[in-house]
């Protein structure tokens, strides 16, 4: 096996290899910041939720848009305020969604309620596999033209090399 070929396969799949793990880092750390910036972004409803309650002494109605909801139950016993991610269907077309939920309690009127407030993941989910779908699509196109260029270039620089090895035979 000549030297160059040799190099070359050593080369593609040491990059291909450092590419998979940066890819796959890139992919759940890219997931963890969409999903912290949600996270925030339902601990801003919980804040207008506690603030209408404080200054209404009721709960503010449950408008829901395309991709949060809001519920209200009564409960007996105070649920602690935590995340979840789950799977929910879609009233509209029937297909399963998935959503990050805030769940807390709050006292308004004299009554404990459990608050639910769901985001919808789904439009995050597009946007991470479209940055990965580029971001593959980019180091497959790295490593093509990073194996034609290692290809040609390494066959020039050898050329003397192998011409005097050649002429010794």
């Amino acid at each position: 096996m000549k030297l160059f070929t040799k190099y070359s396969r050593i080369n593609v799949v040491a990059t291909i290899v450092i590419f998979l793990i940066a890819s796959t880092a890139f992919y759940f750390t890219l997931r963890l910041v969409f999903i912290n910036q949600i996270d925030e972004d339902l601990k801003i409803e919980e804040k207008e939720i506690e603030t209408f309650v404080n200054e209404h002494n009721q709960l503010p109605e449950s408008i829901s848009v395309n991709d949060q909801f809001i519920s209200y139950q009564a409960v007996s016993s105070a649920t602690k305020r935590h995340f979840t991610t789950s799977i929910i269907e879609d009233a509209k077309d029937g297909e399963n969604e998935t959503f990050r939920q805030l769940l807390f309690s709050i006292n308004a009127s004299g009554h404990l309620y459990r608050v639910t407030v769901s985001k919808s993941l789904e439009e995050t989910d597009t946007l991470t596999r479209s940055i990965l779908v580029i971001a593959i699509t980019t180091i497959l196109v790295i490593l093509l033209v990073s194996f034609i260029i290692n290809r040609v270039v390494l066959k020039r620089i050898w050329k003397p090399f192998y011409a005097s090895l050649n002429s010794f035979s």
